[in-house]
């Protein structure tokens, strides 16, 4: 299945983006470092997690080098995709809002969210 998901977006990349894909030197991937299992850093610091993996597959596979930009405050890595300065904003959640701003993929993932009360009702 991932392996088809992946082939799907890479052809998806290739086809809406040929020319942009051609003239691109490198992406700037900026995401949560904190996000577990979906972006976060690993021991040795290296972003990584179900988003980063995806991203970087794909990048890899269209032979663009990637600078990671993970350290970031939320806001500010928010800020600089709108800016530019950072072009790849990986595992965020949708909303109106995003959706009129910036160009947004389909969910990679779904989550069930709960609140978890310290006793019973």
């Amino acid at each position: 299945m991932h392996k088809h998901l992946l082939t799907f977006i890479c052809v998806y990349l290739v086809a809406a983006n040929i020319a942009w894909a051609k003239q691109c030197q490198e992406i700037h991937v900026g995401g949560s470092s904190t996000w577990f299992p979906y972006a976060y850093l690993d021991g040795e610091g290296k972003p990584t997690g179900i988003a980063y993996d995806l991203a970087t597959e794909i990048l890899e596979e269209l032979n663009i080098p990637i600078v990671y930009r993970p350290n970031l405050p939320w806001l500010r890595l928010q800020k600089s995709l709108t800016k530019g300065t950072v072009d790849l904003l990986v595992s965020n959640h949708w909303t109106e809002q995003r959706a009129l701003d910036w160009q947004l993929t389909e969910e990679i993932a779904k989550e069930k969210l709960h609140v978890l009360p310290s006793t019973p009702p």
